[in-house]
């Protein structure tokens, strides 16, 4: 069994195909790198313009937004 790593990213906003600003694409080509490397990536996202991502675990703000990510931090610590 391969043992991967993790990476969590917290994003004001989240997408895959249209980039709205550079710090968006710059999010995308940097886990599509750690994605290479076969690290899996979490994102938690405020907004989002996609519902769901095949390349990343993706939380997008609303009622479990929170109660998720404080489960992946506990398990952290």
């Amino acid at each position: 069994m391969i043992n991967q790593k993790k990476v969590i990213f917290v994003v004001k906003e989240y997408t895959e195909n249209v980039f709205l600003g550079g710090g968006e694409k710059v999010n995308h080509f940097i886990i599509k790198e750690l994605l290479k490397r076969n690290y899996i990536v979490d994102v938690y996202a405020n907004i989002s313009y996609i519902k769901k991502s095949n390349i990343v675990n993706l939380y997008i703000k609303d009622k479990d937004f929170y109660n998720n990510f404080e489960n992946i931090v506990k398990t952290m610590i």
